[in-house]
Order: C-alpha cells, then sequence, then structure tokens
C-alpha cells in the first residue's frame, strides 16, 4: 500500500466547505471521473462514475469533519483504495486528503510507485477545485 496527501488552508468558514463537500462533488473536483450515479442508503452513499477507459465504484461515509471512501471491491482501477477528507477550523479552514491505495497484482510494488504521483496530483487537484468553486484561493498548500 502507498500513502498519500495533501492539504490546503482556506480563509473561508468551515461551515461554506463543508457545504460545498459531497460524496458526488469530491468526486468531481478530483477531476478523473464523471459521475454517473449516486444511490443513498442512509448510512453509506454509492457512487458509480467513468472516466477515459475505467469505472470505479466509491462507497462514502460521512464521518463527524468530513468524509471517508472506499472503492468497492473489483469496481475501479485499484485492488484496494481508502482515502479520508478532513475539515477543520483553527482561524483558516484546513482541509487534508489523505489515500492509501494498491493496484495490486503483479509488480504492484512498481505499479504502486509509479501510481503514487498520479494520485497525489488527483488529490491536489480535487482541493484546488474546491477552493475555486468555492471562490477562496488557498491561503497556503501543505505537500506532505
Amino acid at each position: 500500500m502507498r500513502t498519500v496527501e495533501a492539504t490546503v488552508l482556506l480563509e473561508i468558514p468551515r461551515a461554506e466547505v463543508e457545504r460545498a463537500l459531497s460524496p458526488a462533488s469530491i468526486v468531481e473536483y478530483a477531476g478523473t471521473y464523471d459521475v454517473t450515479e449516486v444511490t443513498d442508503s442512509g448510512e453509506t452513499t454509492v457512487v458509480t462514475a467513468t472516466g477515459e477507459n475505467v469505472a470505479t465504484t466509491l462507497e462514502f461515509r460521512k464521518q463527524k469533519n468530513g468524509y471517508s471512501y472506499t472503492q468497492i471491491d473489483g469496481e475501479g482501477p485499484f485492488e484496494e483504495m481508502h482515502t479520508r477528507i478532513t475539515v477543520r477550523e483553527n482561524g483558516d479552514t484546513r482541509v487534508s486528503v489523505r489515500s492509501e491505495f494498491t493496484f495490486g497484482g503483479r509488480f504492484s510494488f512498481l505499479k504502486d510507485w509509479f501510481g503514487k504521483d498520479l494520485r497525489k496530483t488527483e488529490l491536489q487537484r480535487l482541493l484546488t477545485n474546491l477552493a475555486l468553486d468555492l471562490d477562496a484561493p488557498p491561503s497556503e498548500t501543505d505537500e506532505e
């Protein structure tokens, strides 16, 4: 498993950020997939999305300070993928995304290593598009 993280500070209230975040918007902000279906079961939300030559199904859970989501087994490019997006306020609002993933299979170490930069870029794009949507340019980006 590889881990990637990205963080941004936004000069807007936490409540505004939380209103902008939903399972569908998180997928759209990342810019890799277009949402094709959203199914809400109360406890979880399942998002089906398609991209160029690839589709995925993600299961989201609302958390106290954001969302966690996982690719449903066999329903996307990863063998396993878990991501958490958190929103905290202490003056500015800090939005952090942490993703653990593996492509699995033969040569997974190499595939994961090459995929790390792509996944990192996807998380940074998610945060940038969130900031642009909120008309709140990031005051700082912390790439861990």
